[in-house]
Formats: C-alpha cells, sequence, structure tokens
C-alpha cells in the first residue's frame, strides 16, 4: 500500500484491516513510501510532525514514534480530539520527548508559541507531515478543506513545495472502497 497500489481482500486480516507484504521497515512493523525518504538513513536529523487522526490504529502510533526516533529523526506529536480517546498525549509525550499539541490547541491558539500560531509554525519547521493513522474522517476533512482542529490547520498551513504530506490511511475494507476515501 506504501507503494501506491490498492489493497485487496487477500491483504486484509479477520477484522478488515490491511495487512503489508514484503519487508518491513522501522523495527519490523511499518513501511514508509519510498519517494519520500529514499532509504532509512534519510531520517536522521530530519524532523517530522506525528499526526494522530483518531481510531484504534492509534495505539501502533506510539511504536511508530520510537521507530523513527531509533532512525535519528526528532518527532513532535499533534494529536486530534479523537485520538485523544484512543491513546493519551502523556503516553506520545513520554516516547517523542517533547510536549505533544492535542485538543486544548483545536483553535490554532497556543500561548506556548511566541506568535501564539502552532500551525504555522510546526509546519515550518516540519520535513514531513505523517499523518498516522489518518482516519477516513480526517482524510475527507482535508480533501474538503477543513480546519477545524490543530493538525487540519497545520495540513493546511504547510509550504507545500517544502514539506509533504503523508497520509497512511486506516479503516476497514469498505470504508476504504467508498467513493468519498478514494
Amino acid at each position: 500500500l506504501a507503494q501506491g497500489r490498492h489493497h485487496t481482500a487477500g491483504d486484509e486480516d479477520k477484522f478488515g484491516h490491511v495487512r503489508t507484504k514484503g519487508k518491513p521497515s522501522l523495527g519490523g512493523k511499518f513501511k514508509l513510501y519510498a519517494g519520500t525518504f529514499g532509504c532509512m538513513n534519510d531520517l536522521l536529523g530530519k524532523h517530522i510532525v506525528l499526526g494522530l487522526s483518531g481510531g484504534i490504529a492509534c495505539y501502533k502510533a506510539a511504536e511508530l514514534c520510537r521507530a523513527l526516533i531509533k532512525e535519528g529523526a526528532t518527532v513532535q506529536v499533534v494529536m486530534t480530539a479523537a485520538a485523544e480517546q484512543f491513546i493519551t498525549p502523556v503516553t506520545m509525550q513520554a516516547l517523542s520527548n517533547r510536549p505533544v499539541y492535542g485538543s486544548h490547541n483545536a483553535s490554532g491558539f497556543d500561548a506556548r508559541e511566541a506568535n501564539g500560531m502552532p500551525h504555522i509554525n510546526l509546519s515550518r519547521e516540519a520535513d514531513a507531515i505523517l499523518v498516522a493513522p489518518c482516519s477516513a474522517d480526517f482524510m475527507v476533512k482535508l480533501v474538503h478543506g477543513g480546519a477545524d482542529d490543530l493538525l487540519s490547520l497545520m495540513c493546511l498551513a504547510r509550504p507545500v513545495a517544502k514539506v509533504p504530506l503523508l497520509l497512511a490511511p486506516a479503516m476497514n475494507r469498505e470504508m476504504w472502497a467508498h467513493p468519498a476515501t478514494q
């Protein structure tokens, strides 16, 4: 899937979640799009904004965060309110060793930032924004230009030519096959 192909029923486990095939990277659990980073050595010194939208796959974000850091990246976590229902900001802060931006920043304003605008600052400081997991709701929000939380504001405010936006869709097969998510 990271190589751009659509999955088939044979790619899914009994719950309808997509399995990856081949030799995974990042600690054996995740694959990154090769066109963005080339190889894992390319993560050394990179600053990745890891966005979490709501879904049970949020539990995997903890391991992804650790794997990115192990490969030499710094990771800034930004969570939606829905993501906070599945994993706590405290967990992600402990793993990333950075303060987490979450639902308390939903308006986009944060007094921790000198100019109060983390959606601008965080997106400009990033080498890439990775939304993993990316729920169907969040994908549709991005397609329609919705910006009602910090993560979606950041995705819209990022310098498009400089900061790639990577989405790791996480939903069941019926939701993935729906025209609204294609």
